[in-house]
C-alpha cells in the first residue's frame, strides 16, 4: 500500500511539474511574446524591406533598396545616408502601441473618430513594402494634450486608434535632407594614397609613405606633420553638407558660385590600389561665411560651413612637420656639438649606458644634462619656414649638433644666427630651412661646462640621475 501511495503521489507531483513548466513557464513565455507582438506597430525584418515611403505635409520621400545600397528616389534622386535609413527602420520596427484610445469597432462605426485626433489630416504617412508585398500604411495625427504621445492608426482591417511615444514619431518624421547622403566627399580615409590641393597660385601635394606616415612632394619635398594630415582627412571624411543649393547647376550658375575653373581650391584624393580620383571643388564664400562646393563626381552644388573650409584649406606650412629632427633616443651613442673656431664637444655612451665626454678632453659627463639635451632637441619645433627668396644661407653658423648611433649618422642640425630674435636651422636631408626664436634655440645651446663635470670636482650619476648639488626641496 505504501509503495502504491508513493507512486500515486509521485505521479501527481510530476503532473504538477509538467503543468507548471508547459503552462506557466513555456506558456507564459508564449503569452508574453504574443503581448509584445500585439504592441508592435509593424512587424518586419530590416533585410526584407525593399521600399519605404514617407508622405509628409510638405513633401513625399521615397527610399528604395538597390542591391546592398539605399537610394533616395523622391523628391530628388541621390544616394541615401545608409546609417540614417537603418535608424529609421529600427525606430519603425521598435515603435510600440502604448495605449489604445479607440478600439477597431468604434473607429469603424464613427467616421469622425479619427478627426478628433488629427488623423483626418495626418502629419505623416508611412508605407513599408517588403519583398512579399506592402504592409499596412501607418498614419500619425496630432499630439496628446501633455505632448508625450502622438496619435496613430493603421489603414488596414484593424482601424483602432492608439498612441505612440512622441519621440518615436519625431524619429520617424524625417525629410529628404535628413535621409540623404550629406557627406561632402565620400571616401575611406585609410585607403587614401595621395592628396593634392590645387590653388591658382600653387599646388600642394602629399604622398603616403606607409600606413602611418606622409611626405610632402610639392611645392617642396619635406616631412609632413602626421597628426595634421590625419586630422585633415578625418575632418574631410566627416564633413557634412550644410544645405543643397542647386541639384543641377548650369555653367552660368557654376560661375556665379565660383565653381568654374579656376576655382578657389580643388582638392583631389587618390584612393585605393587603383588610385581612384575623388575631387572636391570649393568656390565663392556665402553670405553666412561658408563656401559653395561641389563633389566633381555629382551634379549638385552645396554649401559647407566655414569650420570645414578652414580645416581643409591648408597651406604647406600648416601640413609640414615642424619638428627639426625625429630620432630614437635609445639608439643614440654619440653626440657632437661643434662651433666655428672652437674644438668640438663630443660625448659617447658605452655598452653599459654610461655617458662620458671624450673631447676636447676626457671628463665624466652630466648624464642628466645630456638626457635633457636629447629631449629638448627631440621636442624642438620651428615657428615656421624661411621663404625661398630669403638669403638664409649667408647667416653665420653658431652651432652644429650631430647625433650618431651604432650604424652611423642619425641626424645633424646646423643653427645660424639671423637678424633680431630669429635663428635658422638647416637639417641634413631636408631641403627647407626652419625658423625659430632664440628662446627656443637656447634650450639646445649648451657648452662643455654644461655637459661635463669640472675637472677634479664631484661627479653626478653618469647613467642619468639628478645633479649632486640639486636642492632637496626642488627635487620634491
Amino acid at each position: 500500500m505504501r509503495l502504491k501511495t508513493n507512486l500515486i503521489v509521485g505521479a501527481i507531483f510530476l503532473a504538477l511539474l509538467a503543468f507548471v513548466y508547459f503552462h506557466e513557464i513555456r506558456g507564459g513565455e508564449r503569452r508574453r511574446a504574443e503581448i509584445e507582438r500585439a504592441k508592435e506597430l509593424l512587424s518586419f525584418q530590416d533585410s526584407e524591406v525593399r521600399r519605404v515611403t514617407l508622405e509628409r505635409a510638405d513633401t513625399v520621400v521615397v527610399l528604395q533598396r538597390e542591391g546592398d545600397e539605399w537610394r533616395l528616389l523622391q523628391p530628388v534622386e541621390d544616394v541615401a545616408d545608409q546609417e540614417a535609413v537603418q535608424r529609421l527602420l529600427r525606430n519603425l520596427r521598435e515603435t510600440e502601441r502604448e495605449r489604445v484610445v479607440v478600439d477597431s469597432a468604434a473607429a469603424a462605426a464613427d467616421e469622425r473618430a479619427g478627426a478628433r485626433y488629427g488623423l483626418d489630416s495626418p502629419r505623416l504617412r508611412v508605407l513599408v513594402e517588403l519583398a512579399s508585398g506592402p504592409l499596412d500604411t501607418v498614419i500619425f495625427g496630432g499630439s496628446s494634450p501633455a505632448e508625450r504621445y502622438a496619435y496613430a492608426q493603421l489603414r488596414g482591417a484593424n482601424r483602432q486608434i492608439f498612441v505612440v511615444r512622441l519621440w518615436r514619431f519625431d524619429n520617424l518624421n524625417k525629410g529628404a535632407f535628413d535621409l540623404r547622403d550629406r557627406r561632402v566627399l565620400p571616401f575611406d580615409q585609410e585607403q587614401v594614397q595621395a592628396i593634392r590641393l590645387d590653388r591658382p597660385q600653387e599646388t600642394l601635394a602629399l604622398e603616403r609613405v606607409d600606413a602611418s606616415s606622409w611626405q610632402i612632394t610639392a611645392p617642396v619635398r619635406a616631412r609632413a606633420d602626421q597628426a595634421a594630415v590625419r586630422s585633415f582627412l578625418s575632418r574631410l571624411a566627416n564633413g557634412k553638407v550644410k544645405v543643397f543649393v542647386a541639384e543641377r547647376a548650369t555653367e552660368n550658375q557654376l560661375g556665379a558660385y565660383g565653381l568654374a575653373p579656376p576655382s578657389t581650391l580643388e582638392l583631389t584624393l587618390l584612393v585605393g590600389a587603383e588610385r581612384a580620383e575623388k575631387r572636391l571643388r570649393l568656390g565663392a564664400r556665402t553670405q553666412g561665411g561658408g563656401c559653395y562646393a561641389r563633389d566633381m563626381s555629382a551634379p549638385q552644388v552645396f554649401e559647407v560651413d566655414s569650420l570645414l573650409v578652414a580645416d581643409v584649406d591648408k597651406t604647406v606650412e600648416q601640413l609640414r612637420d615642424k619638428k627639426l629632427v625625429r630620432f630614437d633616443r635609445e639608439g643614440i651613442t654619440r653626440l657632437e656639438l661643434a662651433r666655428p673656431g672652437q674644438a668640438s664637444v663630443v660625448a659617447v655612451r658605452d655598452t653599459g649606458d654610461v655617458w662620458s665626454v671624450v673631447s676636447p678632453r676626457v671628463l665624466p659627463a652630466k648624464a642628466w644634462k645630456i638626457s635633457g639635451l636629447l629631449t629638448d632637441l627631440e621636442n624642438l619645433e620651428a615657428d615656421g619656414f624661411v621663404p625661398a627668396g630669403e638669403r638664409a644661407s649667408r647667416a653665420p653658423t653658431v652651432l652644429t649638433i650631430a647625433l650618431s648611433g651604432s650604424a652611423g649618422s642619425v641626424a645633424q642640425v646646423r643653427f645660424a644666427d639671423a637678424a633680431g630674435d630669429t635663428v635658422y636651422a638647416f637639417c641634413t636631408g631636408e631641403s627647407g630651412i626652419y625658423r625659430l626664436s632664440k628662446s627656443k634655440y637656447s634650450a639646445v645651446d649648451l657648452r662643455l661646462e654644461d655637459l661635463a663635470e669640472p675637472e677634479g670636482g664631484a661627479t653626478s650619476d653618469s647613467t642619468g640621475g639628478s645633479p649632486p648639488n640639486e636642492n632637496a626641496a626642488d627635487r620634491l
